[in-house]
């Protein structure tokens, strides 16, 4: 009875692939070369600005508590949902991006 003859069997081991064949996968076809992407929707877009809006509001030293209680009154009484409120607020925060 035989016992393990180990990775080469009884003649000993396998003999070495040439230089030029090692690393190589045989194919019967080439194959095509995969590219990832990213695409966000328009709301992860919309967040993203919001984030850079917090974060240059955030750097900013001079935070008016007066103006904020008033930022927020105006927010409850639906103050800029008016056309020409959105538009203007829109044209200051289109300033503040890069």
């Amino acid at each position: 009875m035989g016992g393990v003859q180990g990775i080469g069997g009884p003649h000993g081991p396998a003999p070495e692939r040439p230089a030029e064949a090692r690393g190589r996968e045989e194919t019967s076809a080439p194959q095509e070369k995969v590219r990832d992407g990213v695409s966000l929707s328009a709301r992860a877009q919309d967040a993203a600005m919001v984030s850079r809006v917090i974060q240059v509001a955030e750097g900013e030293d001079d935070i008016r508590m007066d103006r904020v209680a008033a930022a927020r009154e105006n927010i409850e009484q639906g103050h800029y949902q008016r056309r020409e409120v959105v538009a203007e607020v829109a044209a200051r925060l289109e300033r503040l991006l890069p």
